[in-house]
């Protein structure tokens, strides 16, 4: 039977594929295996919290791995963009020191018997991190194929996009760290 916690526990396992397949394998062929990994994992994302509302399979355990998937899938994927300098380190410091933070602060209050769940702004801040990744990649994939090297247009429009991308990821990554903190005491 699949569960959302099965389905959570697959995304963590796709998650940690993602970047050993990008860094490892520097091939057109990965690239296009990474980004159909990557929008797997964001499908199972969708379909374990509508699995988990729908038939009432909201766990604790399933409301502290999920969003830990989601920062293993986004994490290592932004990680890897800077391994392959596609980023540098300071572009991806602020969702990185956010993340860490965030899930430090999660699991202190568990250990208090108090679980947190995502709120609308941290689920609006994951979406434009995988937008932001999804340009990158595809932006990557467009490059190591060479497929549109006589078209500087065609590759400026997506390298513009994949900065587009990691400048509003980092916005949203903010404004959803600010209003994680300013609501915490609700959830004490």
């Amino acid at each position: 039977m699949i569960t959302p916690n099965r389905l959570t526990l697959f995304r963590i396992a796709l998650a940690i594929s993602c970047p050993i397949l990008l860094i490892r394998f520097r091939t057109p062929t990965a690239d296009i295996g990474v980004i159909l990994l990557f929008i797997l994992a964001c499908l199972t994302d969708w379909w374990d919290g509508h699995l988990a509302r729908q038939k009432a399979l909201v766990t604790s355990i399933g409301k502290i791995l999920d969003p830990i998937a989601d920062k293993l899938l986004i994490l290592g994927l932004l990680v890897s963009f800077v391994q392959l300098g596609l980023y540098s380190v300071e572009w991806i410091l602020t969702i990185l020191i956010r993340e860490v933070v965030v899930t430090i602060v999660r699991l202190v209050k568990l250990g208090k018997r108090m679980v947190i769940s995502a709120e609308w702004a941290g689920k609006l801040k994951v979406g434009f991190q995988i937008g932001s990744i999804s340009a990158t990649l595809l932006y990557l994939s467009f490059m190591d194929s060479g497929f549109f090297s006589n078209s500087s247009k065609f590759i400026a429009m997506f390298q513009a996009l994949h900065y587009l991308g990691i400048i509003l990821a980092n916005v949203f990554t903010i404004g959803s760290g600010i209003s994680f903190f300013k609501h915490l005491d609700e959830h004490a």
